[in-house]
């Protein structure tokens, strides 16, 4: 918000307006952060996003493509600075990684495992361009798959 509220240098209640609009229309989904007031914004159809945007990010787009898959479960999706997305209601978290080697989602999923384990959950799924692993660490399963299985296992 604070973000496009610069770009386009415009009030903030216009802003608010044009996104409440677009998220009314399907066009944005808007993600909450799980603790804070904070919010992301995804375009419902990520082709739209990548033509409307001048900096072409991957891993924002990767990140963007992983969300419409999960538009599928109809579930309420938070985020915070340790996962991409996840569910409060089924306690799985997705991390979309798309370049990341397993060495470093191991790394990465260390890290990570308090706070998965104060949110109460126990199976978080890296989405990766072509990695495969799977492994457990105090109870909660990692899994990292493709992208490719992950979309086709829906």
């Amino acid at each position: 918000f604070i973000e496009l509220k610069k770009r386009l240098k415009t009030s903030k209640d216009s802003v608010y307006q044009a996104i409440k609009k677009l998220e009314n229309t399907y066009v944005i989904y808007t993600l909450k952060h799980d603790e804070k007031k904070l919010q992301k914004i995804y375009f419902k159809d990520f082709g739209l996003r990548n033509n409307l945007c001048i900096s072409k990010d991957f891993s924002h787009l990767f990140e963007n493509l992983v969300l419409s898959e999960l538009f599928k479960f109809k579930e309420d999706f938070f985020y915070n600075k340790y996962f991409n997305f996840y569910s409060q209601i089924s306690k799985i978290a997705y991390i979309s990684s798309p370049t990341l080697d397993i060495d470093l989602i191991k790394l990465r999923a260390k890290k990570i495992l308090p706070k998965a384990l104060e949110l109460g959950i126990f199976h978080v799924i890296f989405i990766t361009l072509s990695s495969e692993d799977s492994f457990f660490e105090q109870g909660v399963k990692f899994e990292v798959i493709s992208f490719d299985k992950f979309s086709l296992g829906f």
